[in-house]
């Protein structure tokens, strides 16, 4: 194929996107009114769906974007609750023993076969030592050592909510416990307070109330024992039951009196964990004895649940650990470890409870699925979360119900409606709703739903269920749907298999396209992601710039991280380059906040952002987030660079040693290694004999020549690493003579702004001198007199971006100002800014880290 000329091929590309892009307005101006189901209003559709069990919904999200829109939506789950349609949901968090990542899973109810825990890939991984709790209907709290977030159930999105006001114990075991009492959530747990003669422990109580997302007063108790006493916690009757791994270590907590007091007896008799409380009655499994326990807090005794010695002798012998949790009314599910036809899994049993009249509970097992299969997973714990109101009870029984607008029962929907689908009509089903956006895989997927999923598998599930919508309908409007409806879709589907073969430009094949848009500057992509779906998955695509690497076409992205001084949320932003108008920096909402003490560093086309136990990485060409490993130990007031591929985190790690009998805790300076192309952290380096600063101890660093150079806040504080020889030496005295702070390197050479001199200065470390990059004078004396502080960032060969804040018609803004650098013979370094605007507007933001990434 002969390739046409940049410049030919550019202007042919304009001529084509324009007119596709007024063709497919029009087109977007029709579908905005059409409602989700031909014939009938978009408000009786969503009383159709509100009546559908949840367990169809992941189905229901294949139908088009509109139907994925709904199945997210706050109405929906509003008007299932004014229907008093309730359910509950699982979630678990699922340790991975190899790579040390802790996800969430959901409890997958499967229209026509067994349950599954499907990994919830939209919320992030998690710490092994964190706590999470259900906070009223569709929210889980999960509470770190000082960050909290706030998972909603419905669009499975995760918030930041204030940081807690004490750090929590960091020890390897669970010290801290959570749970709720009146809409307020209760954290537990040992925190370490500094004080003139040292430090020292305390029992902690800090409450948040969910309702104004506020912390109360931190509560101490100092007269109790300290460490992981804990091995579980649950709510019985307005009070927090806490069991200690020993039974002197067991205490009950009153929040409403503030009082502490031992656990009685007969409570504490058994080494309950992992237990639940269900219609007041506490329940655990006894791996042990092989039975389900409960305890009556209004009688103070325990007793064996019968009608389950069977199952949980055949099925649990030999668990190694259970988990119990509520799931919904009289009912409970049991997790536990089996091992089934040589594999290691994990297993889920639902078990009704029932109480009679003699006091005795009886439990029924009513399923027991293998949830998890053949992996190396170990449950950290599981919470359920409610949906909706309790007017009706579950959802099964909502649908049985008489409907408002009709006198009859839904019918069943049995696997008979299967029967008269043919296969064909499937197919071009499936078709259509590829086409519509459905191949692409939902949050949470079916277990058997991967990429290889045939068309007619997933044709059938959709069929099945817009029959079921169907059903639904003819019994609010009192008709009985007939097989002509369905002839009628089947017609109407053979039309379309066609479509999908369509290019994206008409009259050209899709190779040439990508060619051509590979060739348009990136500035243009969001544009061009308006014409179609279609173009929106080419900008998205890797093959699209592997082609621009091929063709030599690389452009800089700059993303910026700031903190909002109101809500205290570290979010990322980009640099967007607008077409006819000013740049703007424009928040990425699918990337996650970043922790108040993240680094974050740039490494080909990824950013990758360091915590103080964790390690994410984004792609900057479709902002996907990736967990990477975790640190072996916390890590504080570090720094982060690049040499090569390798990135190295250097700051202060909190370290353990024995000695004798007894055992310190210590800080030391530590270097860590994380290697971008193998995914992992190298052995950590400790230089013992360096001092450790109380607070930040490092204002910035760069790296120059492959060594990391490290600015101190006093000049006795710097120095210089060489990762080759893994040698420390202090930093030479002429570039330490500057207090330079939001440096950048670009082409070997070191900038900073210097704020009280009005000056861009400039340090070459072959000539060892520092020198004023001339040609600036004028605009930094005007633009940025006032600025109280300033960053500068590396902006491709021969440029950099300079950010600082001003004050313009009483509002306080952020302005970015690029700058061209030119080195003149005489070794002069002139600059002249080629832009300068206000990238944010009036606001509460202040900017805490820059990073200029290549794509």
């Amino acid at each position: 194929m002969h390739l046409l000329s940049p410049l030919k091929y550019t202007a042919t590309s304009v001529r084509l996107l324009c007119s596709r892009v007024i063709f497919n307005m029009s087109e977007l101006m029709e579908l905005s009114v059409s409602p989700l189901i031909p014939s009938l209003p978009d408000d009786v559709t969503l009383d159709i769906v509100a009546r559908v069990p949840r367990s169809h919904y992941p189905t229901l999200s294949l139908v088009s974007k509109k139907f994925r829109k709904l199945i997210a939506s706050p109405k929906l789950y509003k008007r299932r609750s004014q229907l008093g349609i309730t359910q509950h949901r699982l979630y678990a968090l699922l340790r991975n023993r190899d790579s040390g990542d802790c996800r969430f899973y959901i409890l997958h109810r499967k229209l026509n076969s067994r349950n599954r825990l499907v990994i919830v890939r939209s919320l992030p991984p998690v710490s092994s030592r964190g706590s999470f709790v259900s906070v009223g209907s569709k929210k889980v709290y999960m509470f770190n050592d000082v960050d909290a977030l706030s998972i909603d159930c419905a669009s499975h999105t995760a918030q930041p909510i204030p940081d807690m006001p004490q750090r929590f114990s960091a020890t390897p075991m669970p010290s801290k416990v959570a749970n709720v009492i009146d809409g307020k959530v209760y954290l537990i747990g040992d925190s370490r307070f500094t004080f003139d003669d040292g430090m020292s422990w305390s029992k902690t109580v800090m409450v948040l109330d969910a309702e104004t997302q506020v912390w109360e007063p931190v509560m101490m108790k100092e007269d109790m024992l300290v460490g992981a006493l804990w091995s579980d916690a649950v709510v019985m009757e307005d009070k927090i039951c806490m069991k200690g791994h020993r039974n002197a270590n067991s205490f009950v907590y009153e929040p409403k009196e503030k009082k502490w007091e031992l656990m009685d007896e007969v409570l504490n008799s058994k080494h309950w964990e992992s237990a639940c409380v269900v219609d007041d009655l506490l329940y655990y499994h006894d791996c042990s004895e092989k039975a389900l326990w409960a305890n009556d807090p209004k009688q103070s005794r325990w007793s064996v649940v019968y009608g389950l010695d069977e199952f949980l002798v055949s099925e649990c012998a030999q668990s190694k650990w259970p988990n119990t949790v509520k799931c919904g009314e009289k009912k409970l599910a049991l997790f536990f470890p089996k091992k089934h036809d040589g594999k290691q899994v994990i297993c889920c049993a639902e078990i009704a409870l029932e109480r009679r009249q003699d006091g005795e509970v009886w439990g029924k097992m009513e399923s027991c699925d293998v949830v998890i299969e053949d992996g190396p997973f170990d449950m950290v714990k599981c919470v359920s979360v409610t949906f909706g109101c309790s007017k009706l009870g579950s959802a099964s029984e909502a649908n049985n119900k008489l409907l408002p607008s009709c006198g009859h029962n839904l019918p069943e929907f049995t696997k008979d409606h299967e029967t008269r689908i043919s296969q064909k009509a499937v197919l071009n089903f499936a078709t259509v709703t590829q086409r519509n956006g459905s191949n692409r895989q939902p949050e949470v997927r079916h277990s058997h739903e991967g990429s290889g999923t045939r068309p007619l598998e997933k044709g059938i599930k959709i069929f099945n269920v817009m029959l079921l919508i169907q059903r639904i309908y003819s019994q609010l409007i009192g008709f009985q749907s007939s097989d002509t409806h369905i002839n009628h879709m089947s017609e109407n589907m053979k039309q379309s298999p066609e479509m999908l073969l369509s290019p994206l430009i008409p009259s050209l094949p899709d190779d040439v396209t990508i060619d051509i848009v590979a060739r348009v500057p990136r500035s243009h992509y969001p544009t061009l992601s308006l014409v179609s779906k279609s173009f929106r998955n080419l900008i998205a695509s890797s093959k699209l710039y592997k082609r621009r690497s091929q063709l030599g076409i690389t452009q800089r992205r700059l993303y910026a991280v700031l903190r909002n001084r109101n809500t205290g949320e570290f979010s990322f932003y980009v640099l967007h380059r607008k077409l006819n108008g000013y740049n703007r920096l424009v928040v990425v909402r699918s990337l996650p906040f970043m922790s108040s003490r993240g680094s974050c560093v740039s490494v080909g086309s990824k950013v990758y952002v360091f915590n103080d136990l964790s390690v994410l990485s984004f792609d900057c060409t479709s902002h996907t987030v990736q967990r990477g490993p975790n640190f072996p130990q916390r890590m504080s007031y570090k720094e982060v660079n690049v040499i090569g591929k390798k990135v190295y985190v250097i700051g202060d790690a909190f370290c353990h040693y024995v000695q004798g009998t007894g055992w310190m805790e210590v800080w030391q300076k530590a270097v860590t290694v994380f290697d971008t192309e193998t995914e992992s952290l190298e052995p950590k380096l400790v230089h013992e004999d360096m001092a450790v600063g109380v607070g930040p101890f490092w204002s910035d660093s760069v790296v120059l020549e492959d060594k990391i150079y490290l600015k101190g806040y006093m000049n006795g504080n710097s120095f210089v690493y060489g990762p080759e020889e893994r040698e420390w030496e202090l930093m030479d005295e002429v570039m330490n003579s500057k207090d330079w702070e939001g440096a950048c390197v670009v082409d070997g050479v070191l900038y900073y702004h210097d704020r009280s001199g009005k000056v861009l200065r400039a340090y070459d470390p072959k000539q060892g001198c520092w020198s004023v990059v001339s040609g600036l004078e004028e605009f930094l004396a005007v633009e940025t007199g006032r600025s109280r502080w300033s960053i500068t960032v590396n902006y491709g060969a021969e440029k950099l971006a300079l950010f600082f804040p001003k004050k313009q018609y009483g509002e306080k803004m952020i302005c970015c100002a690029e700058i061209g650098l030119e080195r003149r013979q005489g070794g002069e370094i002139w600059g002249k800014v080629q832009w300068c605007h206000i990238v944010i507007g009036d606001g509460p933001f202040d900017m805490v880290e820059c990073v200029s990434v290549t794509v």
